[in-house]
């Protein structure tokens, strides 16, 4: 299984469903840890502009850990540097280092595969954090911008069916 690719994050969009079914891997020191990513949305435009959501315009493919109420959420950068957009990883389904609980709410499993503001601004297929996996069949990926309460800026919400 191939790590995903910088270049893959260049259209928002689609590598919010190309995120869809993959692992998302984390080494922290001798810990390992992965986790199936199950829910992701699209944000594109700052929304409420604030200094906290700069990470949006980095680089497509740049992990952007926004906090937000004492704890982070994992996003990368999408799109084009400079246009603020961004894959956010919502929610995730452990398969190892982590258990049930570690991944109940989105920001749980940031915390449980220490996720924190020291990784913002890095490649998402680094060292110390990748996704990696094939992409998931377009069957088994359920769009459910509709049926969400979200922001303004959110233009798209993939779930995997399972």
């Amino acid at each position: 299984m191939g790590k995903m690719e910088r270049s893959e994050f260049e259209d928002a969009t689609q590598a919010t469903i190309d995120c869809v079914g993959r692992v998302l891997c984390r080494k922290s020191g001798d810990q390992a840890y992965r986790a199936l990513i199950v829910e992701v949305w699209t944000h594109e435009g700052y929304g409420k502009h604030t200094a906290n959501r700069e990470g949006m315009a980095y680089t497509a493919g740049r992990i952007y850990v926004m906090s937000h109420r004492g704890h982070n959420a994992l996003n990368i950068a999408a799109g084009h540097e400079g246009e603020p957009s961004c894959v956010w990883i919502r929610e995730v389904y452990p398969l190892n280092g982590l258990t049930h609980n570690d991944c109940k709410k989105p920001f749980t499993f940031t915390k449980a595969m220490h996720i924190d503001r020291s990784l913002d601004g890095e490649w998402v297929n680094g060292d110390e954090i990748w996704i990696e996996g094939e992409r998931t069949p377009t069957r088994k990926i359920v769009d459910m911008t509709q049926e969400r309460d979200k922001p303004e800026n959110c233009v798209g919400c993939y779930r995997l069916h399972l």
